[in-house]
Parts: C-alpha cells; structure tokens; sequence
C-alpha cells in the first residue's frame, strides 16, 4: 500500500505543474482576492527538569503576507489561484473573520481558539503559544507540581555511559516509518497541491528522523548527572540541539501551508491533523521515556538493558512511534469530518 501511495504521489505532483502552465499569463491573485467568510464556492509526582525541551514558541515567527511562490511549493511562472475546498463560511477557524463553531466541530482544537482566530493571521507560534491543538489528543498530558522524580517508577540504573552507548550505536529511530501514511482528509490523485506538502514533509521527516524518534524517547538526565558526567551532557544538549534544529524546520514547513491555505484555499487548519503529517508534543504534554516503569507496572523482573525496555515502552504505548506502527488507533481516525474533507466532490479532469 506505501509504495501505491508513494507513485501517487508522484504523478500527482507532475499534473499539478502541467496543470499550471496553462494559467502562466494569469495575474496573481492576493489574499484580499480571497471571498469574504460570508461566501465561497465549493508517589511524588514525577517532575523532570524540563529546561532540555525546546521552547516551540520562541524562535522565528511565521511570516504573514509571503509572496515568494518558491516558498510554498510554487514553482515560477505557476499561479496559485484561490479555489476553496468548500464554502469559505465553513472553515476553520474563519478565512478572514472570526467565526462561531459547534464546538464538537472543531475538537480536538480548542474551540475558544478557533472562535476568535482567523486563518489570515494564525502562525505556527500562535498555534504553540496559545496551545490551539487541545493537549492530550495526541500525547498524554502533562500533569505534576515541582518535585523529584521518584526512583521507584521507573529504573535509573539502566541509564548508563554503556547502555546510552549500545543503543545508540544501533539507530533505533531507522526503524520510525516517517514516510506519509495513506492520506485521511485528501486524495492526492485530485489535490496537487496537498500531494506536494505532503511529499515535502517527507524529505524534512527523513532528515530529523533522529530527532523525530527522540521526542518520545528521551530518558531523564538530571543536572548533577550532567555535571558529574561528560557523557551525560553530550546526550543531553545532542538531542536538545536536534530538537531545536528539527521543530524550527517543521515551524518553516507549517508557515508554507498556512500560506498555502490563505492564497488557495485548498484545505483548512484541520490539515495538520492527519495521519500523514507527524506532530512534535507540545509543552504541555508528557512523552519523556522512564525506562523500565512498563516491567514494575506490571510486577516483572527488570529488562537487561535499555533496547530491552524500549521494546517495552513501544508495545505499551502507539503515541511513542507517532502511531506509525498502529495507525488503526491514531485518533484522527474517529474524527468523522476529516475523512477526505479536503478531497473535491467534482474533481478536475485528468
């Protein structure tokens, strides 16, 4: 079914450009061309040191008004003219204007977001900062106070210089599939433009697979550890460095598609909720790995080694792999709205 997918991709993406061609001489439309909203046609609790997470709200901003077509997946000499998915007055959150929306209609965002932004002014920071996507749809939840992470829930003697060395020497995150799964809310065979964001979030997936794989795999590494330890502290601001790296680039790639939504109207903010497109866990939710807390849960022996308990860790939980390896239980799936949303119900002839 992948490699079916992969060469649908590619012949989509090859359409769209000669599909282009003929609306060259055309003059670009701005997002003021856009329809107004109005129309539109079709223990102690455990408590990690956290200052080795990336701050997703800070660093560069999303950049309102870009014009370069190279910069959304426009090649020169192509128009990107606004054809909307469906009526304009249906989007979410509002095109140009704030707009009210059952809030069972718009979950998992959260809906007191969605009723007061608009998709001309959302960036990737507002969707960090203001938290839009409601934590714990994705990854659990953060929940705790200010403490010491408990010894007793988890096995902090597994995490050593030779067992960090010996799993890492084998690349467990080769093993994440980051390439798109089957696409939920579009058919690439008629949306063109999704197939190529689709297509470039691929190639940015497979060049931060490591850092992609440590997001939801990243063991407690306390500071006088990091202090008392080089070893410790190359880890630590290793993965720290590609985190930062990694979620800047997927910050780039969302800025592409939020400007894609506004000068096409191809698709709406619930794009970012497929299955296709893998999300980094905010702030707000917990997805720190604690080796061994699987086998004392369950009144085991103790796993060997840290590849031991990763085996544990996996099984126990789809959301550590991205719910690559059980797409059936990703929760976009019960969403009955997403499901080829974006996908024209007349579409353009080949």
């Amino acid at each position: 079914m992948q490699h079916v997918y992969q060469r649908r991709l590619h012949v989509a993406l090859g359409r769209s450009r000669s599909d282009a061609r003929p609306r060259a001489g055309a003059r670009r439309r701005s997002v003021s061309s856009a329809p107004d909203d109005g129309g539109g046609s079709a223990a102690t609790p455990i408590v990690l040191d956290r200052s080795d997470e990336v701050d997703d709200t800070a660093g560069s901003a999303a950049v309102e008004g870009v014009t370069d077509p190279a910069s959304s997946g426009i090649g020169e000499g192509e128009v990107a003219t606004f054809q909307p998915f469906g009526p304009v007055g249906d989007f979410i959150p509002g095109l140009r204007r704030p707009r009210e929306i059952s809030n069972s209609d718009v979950a998992p965002w959260d809906p007191k977001q969605i009723h007061t932004l608009t998709l001309d002014t959302v960036t990737p920071q507002i969707l960090l900062s203001q938290m839009v996507l409601s934590p714990g749809w994705l990854f659990p939840k953060w929940t705790g106070r200010a403490g010491q992470l408990d010894p007793a829930l988890y096995l902090p003697e597994l995490i050593t210089e030779q067992g960090v060395s010996d799993l890492y020497a084998e690349a467990p995150w080769e093993d994440l599939d980051v390439d798109p799964a089957e696409p939920l809310t579009f058919d690439p065979d008629w949306c063109s433009s999704l197939a190529k964001i689709a297509t470039d979030f691929q190639v940015l997936a497979r060049d931060h697979k490591q850092a992609i794989w440590e997001t939801t795999h990243s063991f407690p590494i306390l500071r006088a550890r990091q202090s008392a330890e080089p070893w410790a502290a190359s880890i630590y601001s290793g993965r720290k460095n590609r985190s930062s790296h990694a979620r800047e680039k997927f910050r780039a790639w969302e800025d592409q598609v939020l400007d894609l939504i506004r000068r096409t109207g191809c698709c709406d903010l619930d794009i970012l909720l497929d299955p296709a497109f893998l999300r980094f866990p905010q702030k707000s939710e917990e997805a720190t790995w604690f080796p061994g807390r699987e086998a004392l849960a369950e009144g085991r022996s103790a796993p060997k080694d840290l590849k031991a308990t990763l085996c544990d860790c996996d099984q126990a939980s789809a959301w550590r792999n991205h719910y690559r390896t059980d797409p059936d239980t990703h929760p976009a799936l019960k969403i009955r709205r997403l499901r080829q949303k974006f996908t024209p119900s007349d579409p353009p002839s080949k």
